[in-house]
């Protein structure tokens, strides 16, 4: 009874039988509703703490996913980048090796242009002193058979004197023919 004595309103006089007959009346009562509340409360803190301890329980799993999860997502993007490097290293070599030989084959044709060239040029010389050759040959067959312009003025001049003295034409062709049979022999 020390709680319901603490509980209890102070006692009057006269008041205090109302007091013991309420406790003797509601005491049972109230102590079992006490005792209700006090199973309830405990309850309740036990199940607050199991929550606890199951929301912590979760957490620490969700965590532990989350952090193998990042784990995996960081190891895969390591190696995609490790795979990109490799990648970008392999098309370096290879445009930097397709370079050197596309250099390689530029220098041949290069060369072979110039060996070429030069070949072309020998030739086309060859061909341009025998074209001069022949030109300087035929020149001096056309020298040789020419009638020089003094030996052509003094036919001319022999022509005229005839036609204004004589008329005959098989006179001046006999002329004609000696000036001419005779200059190219003169030549």
């Amino acid at each position: 009874m020390g709680k319901k004595d603490a509980d209890a309103p102070p006692k009057e006089a006269g008041g205090g039988n109302i007091n013991q007959i309420r406790d003797i009346l509601i005491g049972p009562f109230q102590r079992d509703q006490e005792a209700r509340f006090d199973r309830v409360e405990q309850s309740l803190q036990r199940a607050a703490g199991e929550a606890a301890d199951a929301t912590a329980r979760a957490q620490e799993k969700l965590q532990k996913s989350l952090d193998a999860a990042v784990d995996g997502l960081e190891a895969k993007l390591s190696d995609l980048s490790k795979r990109m490097t490799d990648l970008d290293d392999t098309r370096k070599r290879e445009a930097a090796a397709m370079a050197e030989d596309l250099t390689r084959q530029l220098r041949e044709l290069e060369t072979k242009l110039g060996a070429e060239l030069r070949e072309l040029d020998r030739h086309t010389e060859e061909r341009l002193r025998g074209v001069r050759s022949d030109m300087d040959a035929a020149l001096a067959v056309l020298r040789d058979e020419k009638t020089s312009r003094h030996d052509l003025g003094d036919y001319l001049m022999e022509l005229g004197l005839r036609l204004k003295g004589e008329a005959s034409l098989s006179a001046l062709d006999s002329s004609l023919e000696e000036a001419i049979g005779g200059a190219s022999k003169d030549s």
